[in-house]
């Protein structure tokens, strides 16, 4: 299994309408869309967002990132660190939030392998 094989998964999830997989310093490494949207600036975005929720686990003792979540009023993003990267997770208003949940963890376990 490929890197684009297991994004193209989870965006056939219901509710899910993208996955992008990208590398700490903001660089796409692969992404899977059935919506418009932009991967490379979205990759940016998340590079720039996780390092300070990376800086304040440090200080305040709490170990290392391992997921965040941010919920908004047409859906939500789910941010799982994988290695020295993000996948960063779009699904819409109508996503139930445990099967995203399990898909995300599931994917991350196969991502793990790869990269």
């Amino acid at each position: 299994m490929v890197i684009k094989d297991i994004l193209d998964g989870l965006v056939r999830t219901p509710g899910m309408e993208g996955a992008v997989l990208v590398s700490k310093d903001g660089f796409v490494i692969d992404s899977a869309t059935n919506k418009d949207m932009d991967t490379e600036e979205i990759g940016a975005v998340f590079a720039g967002a996780t390092g300070p929720s990376e800086i304040i686990g440090e200080q305040l003792a709490m170990g290392n990132f391992v997921q965040s979540m941010l919920e908004y009023e047409k859906g939500m993003i789910v941010v799982l660190l994988i290695k020295e990267s993000f996948l960063a997770v779009i699904a819409g208003s109508n996503a139930n939030l445990g099967l995203v949940r399990i898909s995300t963890k599931r994917a991350k376990v196969e991502l793990e392998k790869l990269v």
